[in-house]
C-alpha cells in the first residue's frame, strides 16, 4: 500500500495529503486493538515515506467525525 501511494505522489503534483486520525472504535481502550495497532503502523509508514521522499507535501490529520 505504501508503495502504491508513493507511485501516486510521484505521478501527480499533490500539495497536501489528508489522513484520517487513527482512533479505536468507541474511544481509547475499547474496540479491536489489533486493527488499531495495524492502522497506526500503516499511518506511520506513510508519514515516514512522505518525510523521506516528499517533504514539500503537507500532511493534515483529521478526526473520523470531521
Amino acid at each position: 500500500m505504501r508503495d502504491g501511494i508513493k507511485d501516486i505522489l510521484d505521478k501527480y503534483q499533490i500539495s497536501k495529503v489528508i489522513v484520517e486520525e487513527v482512533r479505536p472504535e468507541g474511544g481509547y481502550g475499547v474496540g479491536n486493538t489489533h486493527t488499531h495497532k495495524m492502522l497506526m503502523w500503516l499511518q506511520a509508514a506513510i508519514a515516514f515515506m512522505m518525510h523521506d521522499n516528499f517533504q514539500q507535501i503537507n500532511i493534515e490529520y483529521i478526526y473520523p467525525s470531521s
